[in-house]
């Protein structure tokens, strides 16, 4: 029977060389997430840079082909978006003109871009522009909400044209020659000095706001002017006809008083005439609808 040697096992040691280190996990979990952030946030910086102008040029690409205005001598154009009917092919082709100016070679030029905005902005046909786009092959479109004529103001020798909100646009006409317009005849203040500005007055706002109720009639092509001359002193607008015929209106639509009867009152007055004799004017010279009898002469 062997004996054993010794009474106790040896444990057997390992160099220190070979022993694996220590690690403090809790300190390697937070630069490993501290590592992870830094890195995701490079990639959405590189993604941003290099991704948002190729997407912008391939969503640019992919629109539908429309009507375009050749803007340029290098023929290229420009399409304005869902162009509003009234807009007249040479003023679309002044504009489309400027715009093509702010462009150059490069399509993925984000700055050619905002400069065709701002050019668009500054001529005060917008009211605002809310996309430019260019492709690599197609046109500059142009998406934006043009400032709509709604009547001229006359003074002694021009017609300027101006918008609902009774901003001054540019264009004016010789005096009388803007077909097509409802002309504010009598304002108390002169033009703005630039197009874009509101005309002041609260004649002219009154007059506005008078055209806006009749703009919608049937009859509203036989009124040729919106006479403002005595607002200053009563409040009073009067409508002149296509005729010759005067009809004291009265006060804004909303701004009766006393026994000036409401708008809608008037309208009906005008709407009956029209209806039964062909004319607002009924073959008058004067007519007083603020009342509740028509007054006529």
């Amino acid at each position: 029977m062997a004996k054993r040697r010794g009474g106790k096992s040896r444990r057997k040691t390992v160099p220190g060389w070979l022993r694996p280190p220590e690690v403090d996990w809790a300190q390697t979990g937070h630069t490993l997430m501290g590592v992870a952030w830094v890195t995701a946030a490079i990639g959405l910086i590189v993604a941003w840079v290099i991704g948002v102008p190729r997407l912008e040029a391939y969503a640019s690409s992919r629109q539908p082909a429309g009507e375009t205005v050749e803007g340029s001598p290098d023929e290229l154009s420009v399409r304005f978006v869902d162009r509003p009917a009234w807009l007249a092919p040479e003023l679309e082709a002044s504009l489309a003109r400027l715009a093509a100016e702010q462009v150059g070679s490069d399509p993925l030029r984000r700055s050619d871009l905002v400069g065709v905005r701002s050019a668009l902005l500054a001529t005060g046909w917008f009211r605002d522009v809310e996309q430019v786009r260019r492709s690599h092959h197609g046109p500059v479109e142009v998406t934006a909400t043009f400032a709509r004529p709604a009547a001229v103001i006359r003074d002694d020798r021009t017609d300027h044209l101006v918008n609902r909100q009774g901003l001054l646009l540019p264009r004016s006409f010789p005096a009388g020659s803007a077909e097509g317009f409802i002309a504010i005849v009598g304002a108390r203040y002169a033009r703005p000095s630039r197009a874009g500005e509101p005309w002041p007055g609260a004649d002219v706002t009154a007059a506005l706001q008078l055209l806006q109720v009749i703009s919608a009639r049937p009859w509203a092509g036989q009124v040729a002017q919106i006479d403002v001359a005595r607002h200053g002193r009563d409040a009073s607008l009067r409508l002149v006809t296509d005729r010759g015929c005067t009809i004291l209106w009265g006060r804004a639509p909303g701004e009766e008083q006393g026994g000036d009867v409401p708008a809608a009152q008037k309208l009906s007055y005008l709407d009956y005439h029209h209806s039964e004799y062909g004319h607002i004017d009924r073959g008058l010279q004067e007519l007083d609808i603020t009342g509740d009898v028509v007054v006529g002469r």
